[in-house]
């Protein structure tokens, strides 16, 4: 499975979309993967790593279509 992350058009987190298409069930899937900040008062190296936590959100095609066209694909 390949794929490429994009950077958010204000470049603070990263964002990626994964489409999968479940043959059985002949239905598609469309989730976007980012990261919400977390509200942190202390930068310290150590937790900076920790400063984002995973958000997946289940698109539509059309939702899915849109940030493909944004990302220019």
């Amino acid at each position: 499975m390949g794929g490429k992350t994009y950077m958010t058009i204000d470049g603070s987190t990263r964002e990626s979309l994964t489409i999968t298409y479940y043959f059985e069930e002949k239905k598609w899937e469309y989730v976007y993967h980012t990261a919400k900040r977390i509200d942190n008062s202390s930068n310290r190296p150590s937790q900076i790593e920790n400063l984002y936590n995973r958000v997946d959100i289940a698109l539509s095609k059309c939702e899915a279509d849109s940030i493909l066209s944004s990302w220019g694909l």
